[in-house]
């Protein structure tokens, strides 16, 4: 049996059943290629604008929180630098995946959540960060994603997804570590 801290040990079993049978199927129908870029534009900017208003030092502070709904035990101690740095990592895959279905080609990339845990030691996470959002969204604005059926790719909690999917999960995504954010913000000392 795999430690639930593990990075990759994935969620509780009913938590994970029903992330990918009850909430997110309803989230993915309601989330058309529009919709969903705006979420993942106002979620990013949220990170940027919460990012700037803090330190160096509060950035990289490192606190341990409690588990959050659908994150996985091993991501309870980051610091908001950490996250920005998970988004990126995670970003890189959603990117990868994202122009291989939408040319409907399947996507050379076994996605893997141990595989996108920060390390901390990220150098400039709020340029980068502010980089990708404004790149995914012109990428997402420049394709016709709801066209891109032919080719689905799996994805390790929510099983075989379409670029339709894959571009939603993008701004679910970025929800779940909002919230994360949000109780890292709330343990951090005061002057952060």
């Amino acid at each position: 049996m795999q430690d639930k801290h593990q990075p990759g040990a994935g969620l509780p079993s009913a938590e994970g059943f029903f992330l990918r049978y009850m909430a997110a199927p309803p989230m993915f129908l309601l989330s058309p290629q529009a919709t969903s870029t705006k979420r993942f534009q106002s979620f990013g900017q949220k990170f940027i604008t919460i990012s700037e208003s803090m330190s160096a030092d509060c950035l990289q502070q490192v606190v341990t929180t409690k588990r959050p709904f659908a994150l996985e035990h091993s991501s309870t101690s980051w610091s908001v630098a950490m996250v920005l740095e998970h988004l990126l990592l995670v970003g890189d895959v959603i990117n990868t995946v994202m122009e291989a279905l939408v040319n409907d080609e399947p996507p050379q990339i076994l996605v893997s959540t141990a595989a996108v845990k920060p390390t901390g030691q990220l150098e400039m996470p709020i340029e980068k960060f502010k980089s990708y959002v404004g790149d995914y969204v012109t990428f997402a604005n420049g394709v016709d994603i709801a066209n891109a059926k032919k080719v689905r790719h799996l994805h390790p909690w929510f099983g075989e997804l379409s670029a339709s999917q894959w571009h939603a999960f993008s701004w679910m995504h970025e929800w779940i570590h909002y919230r994360q954010v949000e109780k890292i913000m709330r343990q951090l000392p005061s002057g952060c």
